[in-house]
């Protein structure tokens, strides 16, 4: 017997789920929706600002929440069905009976991806508890120190103007006129050491020019060794009946979609063909079908295809609750096929074993995050071309996701809005005497529907014409231009991207590279999944520690350390004949900002004396060259 038996224990899915899901699976393929039902391949340019955005610490801990779901989830079935299948009778059996002992089940769900969102687990645990608690604290004292250019930046903006779109031209142009004043503030520290007692305010403007990645690196490398601590200290998992109860249901959820989504796309060859390549990244040739094309990226995996067989026509309530058993059975006999190690096995086998059910565990937690994800969870994918759908903002798991500088920044949000309405009976006041509306203006900066509004009058068909000259408008639009004008946008967006993701935020991008490389390596040496949260402290450790080396530049001494030559724009770094003079980070982000502003301001002129077309819709990719593919 099944451990759910009833769709009624999961969360109704919402309308929008499919093109959500839709775009997810297109977004592994490199394509997006075009209009209707079809999907283009995206241009290099947003590729390229897509991925710069990525790699913060509240997007790893979240895809580590569903992650690591989905592995608790897949132990679960396998477990489950193992059950089912020793029982010598027809007797209801759970794994609920005998959890405790299970070491694949306890492995899954004390991993530090799977507690840092979901503490009350430990309720028993305190050392675990507390150590894992620092960790996530910690860590967000990593991220403040960083990126303290972009924090600061974060701060001011959120406090002044967090209404403001990270799209919309006043944000470029904040980048780049608030970077010159918040970077220079330790440059013009240095510049004091110029004016007298030059060697003491040398040693303390060289410290402070390290001391942000080296603050940075210690606190990942203290977040490190603190989640170690958690996952050495923390014993079997003794879970409460509304434990038990919240892990079913994220199972029951997450099956709920895959089936919604597997049913979707099954008669649908140009649909399947997109789902068969998002998940054979992933999947090895062994685990792969019949062929949908020649190609062998093209087989549909066995778990597609197994779940397909055993799946009917959602036409009912019933028919709902079957396909939830059905899909927990198929999905436990396909991680069952990994049969367990005999006896007394040496480690050797007890590994291999391990190792080959993780590979299997890897293709259903593949599936799942097509549609279970941040991208989805968070509304961070356009769900409907009208722009009409609302955002699904998970506000619990935000809350539990975050470290402290997201949380300061949230709160510095929090006061901008109170603020406002605090401005709203003065502002009517005055409005009655003058004949304004700055009232009327308070009120919709502080509607809790703010940002849906806003993106529905951006979307609005009659609004066209108004919304032409609009920066955000015009990102998203980019077909109805013409080429001066497209080229002039794309500039923009690009050097925009390029200041906000890697100047802003140098360490970031460094600290992203070690932390795919933990990530592989671990995937690779290790019989349990990479853990994300883990593997982004000792990231930002090893990217705060080459910063800092960077920076160094092989000083033995940082008294030695020139700290300014000819002005506050610009920094030396060295000693003796190998002094490398840089930028500031301040300077650079405002020379960078500024030509993106300008670039917008011309697209903005092209645009007003004739760049722009009309509210032409999409045009049709060229399909001889394979660039569309219909999902519906």
């Amino acid at each position: 017997m099944a451990l759910v038996q009833s769709a009624t224990v999961a969360t109704p899915i919402a309308s929008s789920f499919l093109k959500e899901a839709e775009s997810r699976v297109a977004k592994k393929n490199g394509y997006t929706r075009n209009q209707g039902n079809e999907f283009r391949k995206r241009a290099w340019w947003e590729r390229f600002n897509e991925w710069g955005s990525k790699g913060k610490n509240l997007q790893s801990c979240i895809r580590g929440h569903y992650e690591s779901s989905h592995y608790v989830s897949a132990a679960l079935m396998r477990e489950q069905r193992a059950l089912e299948k020793r029982s010598a009778s027809h007797a209801p059996v759970s794994i609920w009976d005998s959890y405790k002992t299970n070491a694949h089940f306890q492995a899954r769900m004390q991993r530090q991806d799977y507690v840092r969102t979901r503490m009350d687990l430990l309720h028993d645990q305190d050392h675990a508890r507390r150590a894992a608690a620092v960790a996530k604290g910690v860590m967000g004292l990593c991220e403040m120190t960083s990126a303290p250019t972009g924090f600061t930046y974060r701060m001011v903006k959120n406090l002044f103007m967090h209404k403001m779109s990270d799209n919309r031209p006043s944000h470029k142009a904040l980048t780049a006129f608030i970077s010159l004043p918040i970077g220079m503030l330790s440059s013009f520290i240095l510049m004091l050491s110029r004016a007298g007692a030059a060697d003491t305010l040398q040693k303390v403007g060289g410290k402070l020019l390290l001391s942000f990645a080296a603050f940075s690196a210690l606190f990942g490398l203290a977040s490190t060794v603190s989640a170690s601590i958690s996952q050495t200290a923390m014993r079997t998992i003794d879970l409460k009946p509304d434990h038990k109860a919240a892990i079913e249901k994220e199972m029951a959820n997450t099956l709920r979609k895959i089936n919604k989504l597997i049913l979707h796309f099954k008669d649908k060859p140009d649909g399947r063909l997109l789902l068969a390549r998002a998940m054979n990244r992933y999947v090895g040739a062994d685990f792969r079908g019949g062929k949908i094309q020649t190609h062998k990226k093209d087989q549909m995996p066995v778990l597609i295809e197994q779940l397909e067989a055993a799946l009917e026509p959602e036409t009912s309530p019933e028919a709902i609750d079957r396909n939830l058993v059905k899909a927990q059975q198929v999905i436990g006999d396909y991680l069952g096929e990994v049969p367990d190690p005999p006896a007394g096995a040496s480690a050797w086998t007890n590994y291999q074993h391990r190792k080959a059910l993780q590979r299997r565990e890897l293709h259903f937690a593949t599936l799942a995050g097509l549609v279970e994800h941040g991208d989805i969870q968070l509304g961070t994918i356009n769900t409907s071309p009208d722009g009409k759908t609302k955002l699904n903002q998970d506000s619990t798991l935000k809350e539990s996701a975050q470290d402290s500088r997201t949380w300061m920044e949230g709160k510095a949000q929090d006061l901008n809005t109170l603020i406002l309405k605090a401005l709203i009976a003065p502002a009517s006041s005055l409005d009655r005497l003058i004949g304004t509306r700055w009232a009327k203006t308070l009120k919709y900066w502080t509607d809790a529907d703010y940002e849906n509004i806003r993106k529905q009058k951006l979307a609005d068909p009659k609004r066209a014409a108004r919304n032409a000259s609009k920066g955000e408008y015009m990102s998203q639009n980019i077909h109805q231009y013409g080429p001066i004008t497209r080229s002039l946008i794309i500039l923009s967006d690009t050097l925009h991207a390029i200041n906000y993701n890697f100047v802003l935020a140098v360490n970031g991008s460094a600290s992203r590279l070690f932390n795919w490389a933990f990530r592989t390596v671990q995937g690779m040496l290790t019989s349990d999944p990479a853990s994300r949260t883990v593997c982004s402290s000792a990231g930002r450790f090893a990217g705060g520690a080459a910063v800092t080396a960077m920076y160094a530049c092989g000083v033995a001494g940082v008294a030695d350390i020139a700290a300014m030559t000819h002005s506050p724009f610009v920094t030396s770094v060295g000693v003796g004949a190998s002094k490398l003079d840089i930028l500031s980070t301040g300077t650079v982000m405002t020379g960078i900002g500024t030509l993106a502003v300008i670039a917008l301001g011309l697209a903005k002129l092209s645009a007003n004396l004739g760049g722009w077309n009309g509210n032409l819709q999409p045009n049709r990719p060229n399909v001889s060259r394979g660039e569309k593919l219909k999902v519906i």
